[in-house]
């Protein structure tokens, strides 16, 4: 899809500039040429119309609630033969992946909304599915913070889920979804755990990037498709400790990972990678301690968002 500034949408919407790209669409400051008003605009690829009708209708029950990006129109632009589904919001300065704060009061700041942010989505029976730095968003309204969670593209009602199903950005994938087992919201949790850590260390903590250029291994051909997720798993044990893999015996890519050998379950082949990453990175105690609590293989034992909350004060439980 090429797309030029100046360009008007629909007799409305004029195109500023790109301000963001993601595998499925582009999105661009615009200006309502009745209004003047300054918006953000998300133009859909023409393959996914049906995932733009499914977010328009999440982000419309989310109108209203703390920490969500808003919806202010959506409607179909056709360029060509190509229809494409447009999503009208509020616009902001950056995502975290971008911005940059030394003040540990900031952090603290941005953490509270972000976790009042995901409440706001599970409170109303949706799961993110894909939490992480690029989709929340940042901007200063009158000196203060304003932070929202964006990009609904994968999320769901809960009640939606299915073994198996892909979901969660690499980096923030969590073991259930690594493994094809089946999940709930639960899965928002983890991906917050390493958004945290980024937060406050400003390190990934489980960048599969870090390890790409390192491979040279001999890794088994058929499980070319897993390797990502293979070293994913050896990643989460470096820093996290070793998983019990009995937890998920019966998910949908047990056996693309692990292998009985002498009784004992291990992971089919070894990687030869030192990981540098570790939750001592964190020097807050408090923080730590909350990731700490949500980075637990076993997704019921995570800690949940008002016990994140209650460390903050009680003005933020709702």
């Amino acid at each position: 899809m090429i797309l030029n500034p100046e360009l008007i949408i629909n007799d409305k919407y004029r195109l500023i500039e790109k301000i963001g790209k993601g595998s499925y669409s582009q999105v661009w400051k615009v200006e309502d040429i009745e209004t003047n008003n300054i918006y953000a605009l998300k133009i859909l690829l023409a393959d996914y119309v049906k995932e733009g009708k499914i977010e328009i209708d999440i982000l419309e029950q989310l109108k209203y609630e703390k920490n969500i990006v808003r919806i202010h129109n959506h409607l179909i632009f056709q360029l060509g033969d190509k229809t494409h589904i447009c999503i009208l919001m509020d616009l902001y300065e950056k995502d975290l992946f971008h911005y940059r704060c030394s003040s540990n009061e900031v952090k603290m700041e941005i953490l509270k909304q972000i976790i009042s942010g995901i409440k706001s989505m599970h409170d109303n029976n949706f799961i993110h599915a894909d939490l992480k730095p690029g989709n929340i968003l940042i901007r200063e309204i009158e000196g203060k913070l304003d932070v929202a969670i964006c990009d609904f593209s994968l999320s769901h009602n809960i009640n939606a889920t299915r073994r198996g199903r892909i979901l969660q950005t690499t980096n923030y994938r969590s073991p259930e979804i690594v493994f094809g087992r089946m999940y709930d919201k639960n899965i928002d949790l983890w991906s917050l755990g390493c958004i945290i850590y980024e937060l406050f260390t400003g390190k990934i903590l489980f960048n599969i990037e870090d390890y790409l250029p390192h491979k040279g291994q001999n890794i088994p051909v058929v499980f070319k498709k897993f390797n990502q997720e293979m070293v994913l798993i050896y990643m989460f044990e470096a820093v996290l400790g070793k998983i019990d893999y009995t937890h998920f015996k019966y998910s949908v890519f047990f056996d693309y990972y692990v292998i009985l050998r002498e009784n004992k379950y291990q992971l089919i082949y070894t990687i030869n990678y030192t990981v540098k990453e570790s939750l001592d990175d964190i020097t807050d105690e408090k923080i730590k301690e909350i990731v700490k609590g949500l980075l637990v293989y076993e997704s019921t034992d995570r800690i949940d968002l008002l016990h994140c909350l209650s460390l903050f004060g009680t003005n933020y439980i709702q």
